[in-house]
């Protein structure tokens, strides 16, 4: 059950614009998330499918992308289509290109930060550890 679970979780951290909201999906606290996120072999999964999820976007989006430039090339090559189409078609092509990119910038500085703040709390850990170590002895 508790690996179905966090399959559930994965899936809505996914999916959902916040991991707020990927816990209300998945039927967790956000201190259960954080458990999870502490787990390498939760993260090693998990960071395998963001990493699939964004690499299909990147793609499809590039897919789309290429067929509507061609598309709008051909608008703006096609000197029976007015002037004024044709300008239309040359600044949706540039902004559609400019999406693309953003896209996928906003997609691999989110999982950058995911891991850096992963890599803070582990850090964390390990001081609170070693300081805990140093009472000891």
């Amino acid at each position: 059950m508790r690996e179905d679970k966090k399959k559930k979780v994965m899936s809505a951290l996914v999916t959902e614009p916040t991991r707020k909201k990927a816990c209300e999906v998945a039927g967790i606290s956000e201190r259960t998330l954080y458990n999870y996120m502490n787990d390498p072999d939760f993260m090693y999964e998990y960071q395998g499918i963001l990493n699939g999820v964004v690499a299909d976007t990147t793609l499809r989006m590039k897919e789309a992308a290429h067929k509507a430039t061609e598309h709008i090339i051909s608008v703006i090559e096609d000197e029976d289509v007015d002037v004024q189409t044709r300008l239309k078609a040359d600044k949706l092509a540039l902004e559609m290109v400019i999406r693309v990119a953003e896209h996928e910038r906003d997609l691999k500085k989110d999982a950058f930060d995911f891991i850096a703040e992963l890599l803070c709390a582990r850090a964390e850990e390990l001081a609170e550890e070693e300081l805990e170590n140093e009472r000891i002895s």
